[in-house]
C-alpha cells in the first residue's frame, strides 16, 4: 500500500481487512509520510502547517497523519509483525538511524502473524 493508508477515512478497518484477506506470513509492504520528520517539527514552531505533499498549498487530501509510534501501533493492533523500516531519499543511512525524527517517509515491511 504505497502512499494510500493516508488518504483512507478508517486505517485501522483497512488494516484488519488486509490482515483477513492475507495469508499467515503473507507480507505487506506500507509507505506514508511521517508527519514528525524534523522539517514538519521546524514548521509548526515557527506556526506553520506540517507538509507532507509536494504540491504547494494542498496537502494531498490526506485524512490521517502517522508518525512512527502511530503507525507501529496500528499494524500491530491489526495482527501485523513488522519486519523492517526504512526511509526514501538521500542519506537513507543516516536517516534510518532516528527514522522518527530523520525520514520524510516511513516505510515499513510487515508480516501477518
Amino acid at each position: 500500500m504505497l502512499a494510500v493508508l493516508e488518504h483512507v477515512f478508517d486505517p485501522y478497518a483497512v488494516i484488519r481487512e488486509v490482515s483477513r484477506v492475507l495469508k499467515p506470513g503473507g507480507e505487506l509492504v506500507i509507505v506514508v509520510p511521517n508527519v514528525a520528520w524534523l522539517t514538519n517539527r521546524i514548521r509548526i514552531l515557527f506556526g506553520r502547517l506540517p507538509v507532507t505533499s509536494g504540491d504547494v498549498g494542498w496537502d494531498g487530501g490526506h485524512l490521517h497523519y502517522f508518525t512512527k509510534h502511530a503507525l507501529d501501533r496500528l499494524l500491530q493492533s491489526g495482527g501485523f509483525e513488522i519486519v523492517a523500516r526504512k526511509t526514501t531519499g538521500g542519506r537513507a543511512q543516516l536517516r534510518e538511524w532516528w527514522i522518527s525524527l530523520l525520514a520524510p517517509e516511513l516505510v515499513y515491511r510487515c508480516r501477518r502473524r
